[in-house]
């Protein structure tokens, strides 16, 4: 070789090797850096826009205030229906509404109004708190008036208070089903005493606890009948 050709001889241009993996690495450690941040468990989570079914209401409707199968306690189906879910809500139908109500007595726990009875031994004689002007009597003006006033003198029918002091026995209410009290009425065919009315004897003895009958009636012999 010539030693002209060695003067126009120039090194080779160094191209520099890079290494695009290593950059690109370099670049997303980088950029994941600046986006690390710390939450807790609960951040980030929205709420669930799904409505949660809502739990429907059990509501019984009754046509009567009568007790329903398995209401009975010591029942056979009242054991076998303890199991059983609570309704949410007990009414009365609306077309056996006013019906029920009509008919109900106004007492706690629907049960008839008894009738206040005062029997009297010895009417003639005030009682207690009957004297107007005492202290007993102004006390007891706020009493309640009773119902029936008795006058069990001895030897004296009952029938007679009832008759003179007006006083009616049937009372709305007053009975199971609302029923006027029956009356006891005994009719004599004969002006003879009948068993039981003689004293001294055993049948008048026992007699004695029997109750008095309401009314006395004196009816005509009955005719002996024609053979």
């Amino acid at each position: 070789m010539a030693e002209g050709d060695h003067g126009s001889l120039e090194p080779p241009t160094r191209t520099s090797i890079e290494d695009s993996g290593a950059h690109e690495l370099a670049e997303t450690v980088e950029s994941s850096d600046s986006e690390d941040h710390f939450s807790d468990a609960h951040s980030g989570l929205e709420p669930s826009t799904v409505a949660s079914p809502t739990v429907p209401t059990t509501r019984i409707e009754k046509v009567d205030d009568e007790p329903s199968y398995g209401e009975v306690p010591g029942t056979q189906a009242y054991s076998m229906r303890a199991e059983d879910a609570e309704p949410d809500q007990v009414a009365m139908a609306p077309e056996f509404d006013n019906i029920v109500r009509a008919r109900r007595p106004s007492t706690p726990g629907d049960l008839p109004i008894p009738i206040t009875v005062v029997e009297k031994i010895d009417p003639d004689t005030p009682s207690h708190g009957e004297v107007p002007g005492t202290p007993a009597y102004e006390k007891r003006k706020a009493d309640a008036v009773p119902d029936l006033v008795l006058d069990s003198t001895p030897g004296r029918s009952r029938s007679n208070t009832l008759n003179t002091t007006g006083i009616t026995r049937s009372r709305a209410g007053s009975t199971p089903g609302d029923l006027p009290i029956p009356k006891t009425v005994v009719e004599r065919i004969d002006s003879g005493p009948s068993h039981g009315e003689v004293p001294g004897t055993a049948a008048y003895e026992l007699r004695k606890e029997d109750a008095q009958p309401d009314d006395i009636v004196e009816v005509a012999d009955v005719p002996a009948p024609v053979p």
